[in-house]
């Protein structure tokens, strides 16, 4: 059933048991409006503690702290499948998910640069190429932000925090 509703046509059950093993590695932060420096406590939850592959059975768990959080319809409902398959790029996704949750209040909670790039691009963070934040931005933040704002009904700007010369940390406005 799921593979008919993700359009999954494929036999291969390696990329399956990859995907799988990725959305395991999800985590959430709850204290994410918070100022970094405000921040009274950290708690980070996993969405799928366990999931299990059986010949055409795909069984996962959610967490039960999570579980509560996903049948509020209007936290569910801010994640919108239409939009999610018009993205092409993995950043772009990953971008508009942070992005839409602060929907309501228009602007994003600041992150540190480096953290934010390793949130959303995840192992690949770790090559040498995103080491700068120049390119990070050239070749992951603004095709990522062009997508986002030409394919989705939410227009996100970047907005950058300097410590001196340099960018410290990003923030997103989001209409």
């Amino acid at each position: 059933e799921m593979a008919r509703t993700i359009g999954f046509d494929s036999n291969n059950r390696q990329y399956l048991k990859e995907s799988a093993e990725a959305l395991m590695r999800i985590v959430f932060e709850w204290d994410v409006i918070a100022p970094v420096p405000r921040r009274i406590h950290w708690k980070a939850s996993v969405l799928f503690p366990e999931i299990e592959i059986r010949s055409d059975v795909i069984r996962y768990q959610i967490s039960s702290q999570m579980r509560e959080r996903l049948v509020n319809p209007d936290m569910y409902a801010m994640i919108d499948m239409n939009i999610v398959r018009r993205f092409r790029r993995a950043p772009s996704l990953a971008i508009w998910e942070f992005c839409v949750r602060f929907e309501k209040i228009s602007r994003t909670a600041e992150v540190p640069w480096a953290h934010f790039r390793d949130m959303i691009l995840g192992e690949s963070a770790e090559g040498k190429t995103y080491q700068e934040y120049k390119y990070f931005k050239s070749k992951v933040l603004l095709p990522a932000i062009a997508e986002i704002n030409s394919e989705s009904d939410h227009e996100i700007v970047l907005l950058e925090s300097k410590e001196g010369r340099r960018i410290s940390a990003l923030r997103f406005e989001v209409h």
